[in-house]
């Protein structure tokens, strides 16, 4: 380790914790889960470790006392929690950072189920609101992932089976009007797409204010959604590991596999266009929908295609400069589409790049192996990310300027977490931890480069630290040098600690060599391999060599 990573470690080991000017209920609560956790990142680029201090710091004013228990609003100008986002999305990035603050918000729309199983959309300052559904990001899957994380309860996890089991029979029964297997879209507010030339002359609400109703007078109302229909089967998904967790007292895990596969089924039949090999609503007449929107991000991100499938949606939409990968990726709009109005300064997603979008995506890549794809695009929005002053909820495709509102909860968390996943330690939801080093390569002239970071956690009661330097990462457990390993790598170990495997971040084969010191107790004596890893590869330890688990083909950007 040269003299600029050792004193970059020695500033990381001098930061001690974050605090607030002001006390407030979130506050503290947010000082307490870092204090508890360990959380620090310190980094050469100094623009980049001074945002994720101010995104700390202004993750209080997002986190309010609802009858004894912190509930995680929305923030901006969105006095709230929904469903769609601050329950979930949001809510599952906040798990790895205040788990009870993430635990309590979940919780909070389970006991406002009504006694008819319908979950409120939004929970208000004096109350549940149940006006629609807004039902993007799957909830169970988001519950999932915290009971993996925090290490939550049975008890919680219980609680969310009967909650949205219950649920899944309302939806059924009340947004399936035309029994397709699929699930229904009244307005457009069900989905949150604001603006979106998606619902074009269909009403923002449902009729009369009525989750179960639609306008009868609108002609192409319902639409069959298939972002709406992808999320309850990948719920269905997930009820059905809780079912597996919990044994024979609920029901059996096949029964809800078996509901989720005909769900998605359904999806296919009636939402997919060959043609186009695009997702899109089906209209009451029976025509498609011909938006193309990040609708496709949100059934992708719903685990609700085979890995074929997603590799090419990924190449010709995603990963694609004609279609949704703006400079400053994604947009709301395929950039093709006449309709797309790219401005930021509106709650619109009729083009701009959403923070809510930028929160979901991470998962999709990871769920299919495409973990290199993904940092691409990341190194992307970091560029965007260090100039940030106000966590607003859109930014600029062509610049990354900021635009619509302030202080929203999915841009401060999203900072946090883009950060974690790429040069800090994370806990993975598969009960690994990943030691993530790519570091940031700035796209332009006048950003640091060859500037070392380094970030501190504790899980599982050990404490990591891990620097990424400017040739190689290094890993210390509890204090003391645990791992050495090339950057634009993952190093993934158990809870323990143990080093188990390791994964390529970037679209270069990376070469060099990685080395474990006898840091554990049952560990003794220095290990190294040789070490030639290619973009989306995974090498696990076999004795002593490295052995291929798992390999992806790395997928460019297309113009």
């Amino acid at each position: 380790m040269n003299s600029t990573d050792q004193a970059t470690l020695q500033r990381l080991r001098s930061k001690t914790g974050y605090s607030s000017d002001t006390t407030s209920y979130g506050n503290e609560c947010v000082a307490r889960a870092f204090t508890e956790s360990s959380v620090a990142f310190v980094s050469g680029w100094t623009e980049l470790e001074t945002v994720f201090d101010a995104a700390v710091s202004a993750l209080g004013t997002c986190i309010r006392d609802h009858d004894g228990s912190p509930l995680l609003q929305e923030g901006g100008v969105y006095d709230g929690c929904w469903l769609e986002s601050t329950g979930t999305a949001n809510a599952e990035v906040l798990s790895r950072f205040v788990p009870d603050a993430a635990e309590s918000t979940m919780l909070a729309f389970a006991r406002y189920q009504r006694s008819d199983g319908l979950i409120p959309y939004k929970i208000a300052a004096d109350g549940p609101v149940f006006r629609q559904i807004q039902l993007v990001t799957p909830p169970v899957r988001s519950a999932w992932h915290h009971y993996r994380v925090a290490d939550a309860s049975p008890s919680f996890l219980s609680r969310i089976y009967d909650t949205y089991s219950a649920y899944d029979r309302w939806l059924v029964a009340n947004r399936d009007t035309r029994k397709t297997g699929c699930i229904e879209a009244f307005c457009t507010y069900d989905t949150g797409h604001d603006l979106s030339p998606r619902f074009w002359h269909v009403p923002n609400s449902p009729f009369r204010g009525e989750p179960d109703r639609y306008d009868p007078d609108n002609p192409r109302l319902p639409f069959i959604a298939p972002d709406l229909t992808a999320s309850v089967a990948c719920s269905r998904d997930y009820l059905a590991r809780i079912a597996e967790e919990f044994g024979s007292d609920v029901v059996a895990p096949d029964t809800w596999l078996h509901a989720a596969g005909q769900m998605r089924e359904a999806m296919f039949t009636q939402c997919f266009d060959e043609k186009d090999r695009f997702f899109y609503d089906r209209d009451a007449y029976g025509e498609f929908v011909r938006v193309q929107s990040d609708v496709l991000m949100r059934v992708l991100a719903s685990e609700a295609v085979p890995l074929e499938l997603f590799e090419e949606l990924l190449c010709t939409y995603l990963l694609n400069t004609r279609k949704f990968y703006s400079d400053v990726p994604f947009t709301s709009i395929a950039l093709d589409d006449p309709r797309c109005f790219q401005s930021s300064e509106h709650n619109s997603w009729a083009g701009a790049v959403n923070f809510l979008t930028i929160i979901r995506a991470p998962h999709m890549f990871e769920h299919y192996g495409h973990s290199a794809e993904f940092m691409t695009a990341a190194n992307q929005l970091m560029q965007a990310f260090a100039d940030v002053k106000k966590f607003p909820q859109c930014l600029n495709p062509w610049t990354g300027e900021e635009g619509y509102t302030e202080l929203y909860s999915p841009a401060i968390l999203s900072v946090l977490d883009y950060i974690e996943r790429m040069h800090g330690v994370q806990a993975a939801t598969d009960g690994s931890v990943w030691c993530n080093a790519r570091p940031p390569v700035p796209s332009s002239a006048d950003r640091p480069r060859e500037r070392s970071s380094a970030y501190r956690r504790k899980i599982s009661g050990n404490e990591y630290e891990l620097v990424c330097g400017s040739d190689r990462a290094y890993l210390f457990l509890n204090g003391r040098a645990h791992a050495e390993f090339p950057n634009g790598t993952r190093l993934v170990c158990d809870r323990s600690g143990r080093v188990s495997g390791i994964t390529g971040l970037v679209p270069r084969t990376v070469l060099g060599e990685l080395t474990l010191y006898s840091s554990l107790p049952d560990q003794h004596g220095e290990r190294s391999f040789a070490l030639e890893i290619s973009a989306n590869e995974t090498l696990e330890i076999d004795g002593e060599s490295l052995q291929c688990k798992a390999k992806h083909n790395y997928l460019p950007p297309q113009f």
